[in-house]
């Protein structure tokens, strides 16, 4: 079980360089490393990423959190050496239910999100907070 509270304190509260043209900028780095991107503009806030029509991982739009299986670790490094401030979460799997969020430290930041902060997946972040 990861807890990963002090990183998404981090995203959230996230003051420096993170605008949505670094987004896109990710985006288009990812691109060039043979990752595979959906993302609809103006319906979600996380672009998934793609090996082989297989989902491997997650940008966030809003904030400069990126979420990928251990397996794909090494393609993203280049995105980390250009934002060095882009906080990484490595699972072994985006189904595996091993993450948890402390509520009592981040119930100010955190937007409803419908999910039991005491265990939940990569997917289970996505979902909750996908949708514009």
């Amino acid at each position: 079980m990861e807890n990963i509270t002090e990183k998404i304190k981090s995203v959230l509260l996230h003051d420096g360089n993170w605008k949505f043209s670094d987004f896109y900028l990710n985006v288009e780095l990812l691109k060039n490393t043979d990752i595979q991107i959906s993302f609809w503009e103006d319906e979600e806030n996380w672009a998934t990423l793609l090996s082989n029509n297989i989902i491997i991982g997650y940008l966030w739009k809003e904030y400069p959190l990126l979420i990928i299986e251990k397996n794909y670790e090494n393609i993203v490094r280049l995105n980390k050496n250009q934002f060095p401030f882009l906080c990484t979460i490595i699972v072994e799997n985006l189904d595996d239910k091993n993450l948890k969020l402390d509520y009592n430290i981040l119930k100010n930041q955190l937007l409803d999100w419908e999910i039991n902060y005491n265990i939940f997946s990569a997917n289970d972040l996505w979902f909750n907070t996908n949708s514009i």
